[in-house]
């Protein structure tokens, strides 16, 4: 499944920290190296995360765009495949990289800077996943009657005014109360 290529921006307020328009992964995937390749480039690459933080840190942009480069493909899949909603998944990386460059400094070094990333843009997902299963987990404070309980309501509830407005009463002191 491959994607359009779309813009994407990170913001902090009204202040743009970068934009690019070919970000936006395709689902293919890069061929593999072999292993004594990847070690070497795993070891090196702890240093220069370490040095791109630190850059990041003090507050080099083009540092941060390196940064956003070198991970946005592998991120952009995880939050799509965690969240299956592409527009939801755009925004938590959003959100992600926002947090990311806000506690860059945070950033110890004890694993790669991927994983560190990796681990921003799934709290970020499961963020959002736990706020909707709460948006979709609302029960309605009152069930709608069915045609048949309407029929008979509206015999009893003509002959008796009174209770009726007693009812409504003690439904809107139930609903402050919650």
């Amino acid at each position: 499944m491959q994607f359009a290529p779309q813009t994407l921006t990170v913001k902090a307020g009204d202040r743009v920290l970068w934009q690019n328009k070919d970000l936006v992964p395709h689902t293919a995937t890069p061929p593999r190296s072999s292993t004594r390749e990847a070690s070497r480039r795993m070891h090196r690459g702890r240093d220069d995360d370490q040095a791109l933080a630190q850059r990041i840190a003090d507050g080099d942009r083009a540092a941060f765009e390196r940064l956003m480069r070198r991970h946005n493909r592998c991120l952009c899949r995880l939050a799509r495949a965690t969240l299956r909603d592409d527009a939801e998944a755009e925004d938590a990386l959003q959100e992600a990289y926002l947090s990311a460059h806000r506690s860059i400094g945070q950033f110890r070094g004890g694993a790669a800077l991927s994983t560190w990333l990796f681990r921003l843009v799934l709290n970020e997902c499961l963020k959002r996943l736990r706020r909707q299963a709460r948006r979709d987990n609302v029960v309605p404070m009152v069930n709608l009657p069915t045609d048949s309980e309407l029929d008979t309501m509206t015999a009893s509830n003509a002959e008796m005014p009174d209770k009726a407005l007693a009812r409504s009463e003690m439904r809107i002191l139930l609903e402050r109360k919650l």
